[in-house]
């Protein structure tokens, strides 16, 4: 009896845990290929020259110099917090985001099957969202912040 009991807390802890967890998560480098979970980026939307916030329908386009994130209100999420949030994380800035993604594929492309055995890296793909990270677009009002879970488009075609 206590072995079945045990076990229902475990599966229920364990299904808990992996309910925090959405398909969006995770990424793939090839089709059939291992899951690999998404790190997480804050950056910070400013309204200034060369930053413009504009609506489209159900979607909010946010411009940060030339790079392009989307949130829609269909598929993504949005979130209030206090401006104090900002003290525990790491805030990216969008001209180094390029750079980091993609020493962050050359790095995780090593580590699957495909090159541990043929030693083959795939190059750098591009496609029209940057598949790598999970990003979050932060905007600060008076006294909340509001957290945009956005989509990073390529914009320089």
């Amino acid at each position: 009896m206590k072995k079945k009991i045990c076990l229902i807390i475990l599966l229920t802890i364990n299904f808990i845990i992996n309910a925090q967890k959405k398909e969006s998560d995770y990424f793939t480098f090839y089709k059939g290929g291992g899951k690999y979970l998404k790190p997480l980026k804050y950056v910070l939307f400013i309204p200034k020259e060369g930053n413009v916030k504009t609506e489209e329908g159900r979607k909010k386009i946010f411009k940060i110099g030339s790079e392009r994130f989307v949130f829609d209100k269909d598929k993504h999420k949005v979130d209030t917090s206090s401006v104090r949030f900002l003290n525990n994380i790491k805030l990216e800035k969008t001209t180094k985001l390029r750079d980091n993604e993609v020493v962050f594929y050359k790095n995780e492309i090593k580590k699957t099957e495909i090159y541990k055995k043929s030693g083959f890296s795939y190059p750098f793909p591009i496609t029209k969202v940057h598949p790598y990270f999970k990003i979050y677009l932060l905007e600060k009002t008076d006294m909340k912040l509001i957290k945009y879970e956005v989509d990073w488009e390529y914009s320089d075609f």
